[in-house]
């Protein structure tokens, strides 16, 4: 593989892939890492399970040909600085439902040893060079696993592992374990730079989420034709764009809809079944929508009147801070949210929190009917405060400042 005049190596441990239609943090930041060092992202592994019983999954299908060796298990997204490498990793033992036992670690086992040989691949292929590996809560794999010696370990926390349903059996007592082994500790919310904190000597940098400003400002600084899939003109637009899921406060939005019968509420994003999504469905002021890629949200973001992000709080929302706030603030939309997260306080004045229904539809109705140009325009520049451009670089000065100075070489640790 020729090299390029990047000045890093940096390898991304992520939970998220790029076509799962909802934002990921690492991705992002892997994003504007890549405009000056060569990044790796290390997608998650599918499971043998996933790959069994679900052959048809459009995501599954695009990796067939990494998965089965006709193609090198990697590959490069158009757009997408020229840096940036996906790498695909070998199918994995499923393991999240086991009990903790010795089945259980002899997987586990199996698993660390699967991506170790398939990372020393990736180090030939590629020509690693001291490599810092940044590992974004993928916590089962922790960096003494990998089967080489990082030039820098830095563990990058965005969510409450104990707080999520399908992650908590495992994760939270592999995360001690990863956070403990790393240089550098970055949280993305006040409380979870509080819990790492509790654990290390050091200090735990907090840096909330961010947005690819310059993308979502195509949102006003371009004129985008109205999506078929809209209300018809004359209905002020809500917009909510995320995951529909348990985290929402279903109740909140109808009360919302209830006393406004004018505004149409469109949701796009990923749909969890269960009895939130059943009330919604029945609304016909509600549009659900598929997931759609960032360039895809422009013209819908154009076409709204306010972006909502009605959580309910929880122990899980608490930890939080979406990637969708800043969004919305770049695309010049006023933003309205319940005070799920501690974190949000700091938003004020170019966010408005409400803590209960009847204060919410007060909220919207005020940014619907009574948004000026200036605020539309403080808006954008504090959008502009918080790209993922300086949250890459905030990064990259934490890590200098947390380099321990000594020179690390790749060593394998592979039994073959």
């Amino acid at each position: 593989m020729i090299r390029t005049s990047a000045k890093k190596d940096l390898v991304i441990l992520g939970r998220g892939r790029w076509d799962l239609g909802y934002g990921s943090t690492a991705i992002s930041m892997s994003r504007a890492l890549a405009a000056h060092h060569r990044v790796f992202y290390i997608e998650p592994a599918f499971s043998w399970k996933e790959k069994w019983l679900y052959p048809d999954q459009t995501s599954l299908r695009f990796r067939k040909g990494y998965h089965g060796g006709k193609q090198a298990p990697y590959f490069q997204l158009p757009g997408d600085p020229a840096n940036l490498f996906y790498l695909v990793p070998p199918l994995r033992w499923p393991t999240q439902k086991l009990p903790d036992g010795g089945l259980y670690q002899f997987l586990m086992k199996r698993n660390h040893r699967r991506m170790a040989v398939y990372l020393q691949w990736a180090a030939d292929y590629f020509d690693w060079q001291h490599p810092t590996v940044i590992n974004f809560q993928l916590a089962a794999y922790p960096f003494s696993s990998l089967g080489f010696t990082p030039a820098q370990k830095v563990y990058y926390a965005v969510d409450r592992l104990e707080a999520a349903p399908y992650l908590q059996k495992h994760e939270p007592r592999w995360e001690v374990k990863s956070a403990a082994e790393a240089d550098l500790v970055v949280a993305t919310s006040k409380w979870l730079r509080h819990h790492f904190s509790e654990q290390r000597s050091d200090e735990v940098l907090y840096l909330p989420n961010g947005a690819e400003v310059k993308l979502f400002e195509q949102a006003v600084d371009q004129r985008w034709d109205r999506p078929f899939d809209l209300p018809p003109k004359g209905h002020p637009i809500l917009l909510y764009i995320g995951m529909v899921s348990e985290r929402l406060d279903i109740a909140l939005l109808g009360q919302l809809l209830q006393q406004h019968p004018e505004f149409h509420l469109v949701m796009i994003g990923p749909q969890k079944a269960g009895p939130g999504l059943e009330i919604l469905q029945k609304q016909p002021r509600v549009h659900l929508l598929p997931p759609k890629s960032q360039f895809e949200l422009l013209p819908y973001l154009a076409h709204a009147r306010c972006g909502l992000i009605p959580f309910c709080r929880s122990p899980l929302t608490e930890a939080m801070y979406p990637l969708k706030i800043h969004e919305y603030l770049a695309a010049g939309l006023p933003v309205v949210s319940t005070p799920f997260s501690p974190d949000l306080e700091d938003l004020l004045p170019h966010i408005s929190l409400a803590h209960d229904p009847q204060r919410f539809a007060a909220q919207v109705y005020r940014k619907v009917y009574h948004d000026t140009p200036d605020h539309m325009r403080q808006r954008r520049l504090f959008a502009q405060q918080h790209a993922w451009t300086q949250k890459s670089e905030q990064l990259l000065d934490a890590m200098a400042t947390h380099q321990n100075g000594q020179n690390h070489h790749l060593t394998p640790r592979i039994d073959h």
